[in-house]
């Protein structure tokens, strides 16, 4: 256990950068995203607690540390839990606004709208009407991935 001291308490603020620059690098060409990174940063912090004069034993002791909270607060803050997935999101659509955004060529009442929150999604008339672009349309239902529109009435 001292030789590990010993060689920790040799370790310079640079050698903690250079090698935090390094698993960066690594991380950057294999594309990992979940451990390297958060290693890299502990690494850093470490360098930093050499840099105000701490000594072997609690820099060893802070690496796990702060790996480990690092690690725990990227999953929380950057991997949310409440992401929805594209089946959930089109059963709130109906009853909702589309404007009409693109007509397809091929046929005039099937095509591209555009929902109030911005998302797209592939539209057809219920009734196999023809439908007219920059107007909005109520979804009725849902067919797979296609809404279902028909004229709001009163317009």
């Amino acid at each position: 256990m001292d030789l590990i001291l010993l060689f920790i308490d040799s370790l310079q603020i640079w050698h903690f950068f250079i090698v935090a620059i390094l698993f960066l690098g690594l991380s950057a060409l294999i594309g990992d995203t979940d451990i390297l990174p958060w290693i890299s940063f502990s690494l850093f912090l470490v360098g930093l607690m050499d840099y105000f004069g701490t000594g072997a034993l609690p820099q060893l002791i802070a690496l796990p540390v702060f790996i480990f909270i690092s690690i725990l607060l990227a999953r929380k803050l950057l991997y949310s839990d409440d992401t929805t997935s594209i089946a959930e999101d089109i059963d709130s659509m109906k009853g909702q606004k589309i404007r009409v955004i693109k007509v397809a060529s091929d046929s005039k009442y099937s095509g591209e709208g555009m929902s109030t929150n911005g998302k797209r999604w592939n539209i057809k008339h219920c009734h196999q009407k023809e439908l007219e672009n920059d107007s909005y349309y109520l979804c009725m239902e849902i067919e797979g991935l296609t809404l279902l529109v028909d004229h709001i009435k009163g317009e």
